[in-house]
């Protein structure tokens, strides 16, 4: 793999999801959460406001997500929006490193196609602009 072909990947993939994300925005279900966000919100502005880790659900997965959440509800205040946008950042490292994980065992165009199919699917994407892990 070239570094154009490294760094195109990672364009592409923060591309998707920035469409993704200005679909939310557009369509006013950014700054809403949606499905079981409502229990990773809580966990996050409750571990800013406190310091202390009192998820109420599905504790060990969450503390790493909570933790890089911690700067961002500590800057903007317990508000959805800015977690999301998180969310979708590492939706889009997501999409990166699975490119850079199946390009190491097919060619490029198969690469192309496989995380193509997961991302354009009808989850990735949707889910790619929430806080849910």
């Amino acid at each position: 793999m070239t570094t154009r072909e490294f760094w195109a990947a990672a364009a592409v993939a923060f591309v998707l999801v920035a469409l993704a994300l200005a679909d939310a925005a557009v369509r006013g279900a950014l700054g809403i959460p949606s499905n079981d966000d409502w229990v990773y919100y809580r966990s996050a502005f409750l571990f800013a406001e406190t310091g202390r880790f009192q998820p109420e659900f599905a504790s060990a997965l969450l503390f790493g997500q909570i933790l890089l959440s911690w700067p961002v509800v500590k800057v903007f205040g317990p508000v959805f929006w800015p977690l999301q946008v998180l969310g979708s950042v590492f939706g889009a490292l997501g999409l990166w490193w699975t490119y850079l994980l199946v390009r190491g065992f097919l060619p490029r165009w198969a690469a192309l196609a496989s995380v193509a199919v997961l991302a354009l699917g009808p989850i990735y994407l949707r889910a790619a602009t929430t806080f849910m892990s």
